[in-house]
């Protein structure tokens, strides 16, 4: 199995660990960036209700039984609220973030997933087999 399905996976698996009520819909933008082997993560949250947001992301992935630590592939994350002012992310473990959201009701959060098996196939991205 090639690591651009486990890569894409975990990405779009980093799920915000803050309560559901506080939470609308949280909607995921990703960009292939071919020439780097990347792709580039947007996650808007809305309705953001605590000072703090954590985001994670699972060491595991359904059906695999073993640990795959994709966030070793995650870099340059950066968060920012609605004025697009920019908000403070630390990383207190191998698989979590927490953004200062500082009284910001909608964040967005962007990061970069690096070593993407990505191939062209008519002018589109797909992912490798």
């Amino acid at each position: 199995m090639r690591l651009f399905p486990r890569l894409i996976l975990g990405s779009l698996l980093c799920l915000p660990c803050v309560p559901a009520v506080g939470q609308n819909v949280i909607t995921y933008n990703v960009e292939p960036q071919m020439a780097d082997k990347a792709l580039r993560v947007r996650m808007d949250i809305p309705h953001v209700r605590d000072l703090t947001v954590r985001v994670q992301m699972p060491v595991w992935m359904p059906g695999a039984y073993f640990v795959g630590n994709f966030a070793t592939n995650v870099a340059d994350v950066t968060a920012v609220d609605a004025k697009q002012k920019p908000l403070r992310v630390t990383h207190p473990d191998p698989n979590t973030w927490e953004v200062a959201a500082n009284g910001a009701r909608t964040i967005q959060v962007q990061y970069t997933v690096k070593g993407a098996d990505l191939e062209l196939e008519a002018d589109v991205p797909r992912r490798g087999h």
